[in-house]
């Protein structure tokens, strides 16, 4: 009898490693795959920086709000945004883009919009059109 229960408690130890190498494999794995899906995309010297509010990584991404953060980049670098407007981003994804329309310092400007990863983080390009 003390045979048969030290080779149980063996056997189920053995079992709790095995499922305990399983399970850690897999979260490792995980977060591998999340550290590389959120690379960031180094900008260009002329570009800006923003974060859009309210991200779903992979879902579509309103472009009320993009047009606020937008917006809002612009304004903190000195321009006078007088009108703007963004289509929604189909995914918000490393390396989506959107690209804005508007009216800033009295000329029309193009801003393209380029997630650098899935959490909102963006770098805006600025072309006067």
């Amino acid at each position: 009898m003390p045979l048969a229960v030290a080779a149980l408690v063996v056997a189920s130890l053995a079992l709790l490693v095995v499922l305990g190498g399983f399970v850690s494999q897999l979260l490792f794995g995980f977060i591998l795959s999340e550290m590389s899906s959120s690379t960031v995309v180094f900008p260009s010297s002329s570009s800006q920086q923003g974060t859009a509010p309210e991200v779903i990584a992979g879902h579509i991404y309103p472009g009320a709000l993009l047009q606020d953060e937008v917006a809002r980049v612009v304004r903190g670098d000195g321009g006078e945004v007088t009108s703007l407007s963004c289509p929604p981003t189909p995914a918000v994804v490393l390396g989506a883009v959107s690209v804005c329309q508007g009216m800033v310092d009295g000329s029309r400007w193009s801003f393209q919009v380029t997630f650098r990863d899935r959490l909102g983080h963006f770098t805006l390009e600025e072309k006067l059109s």
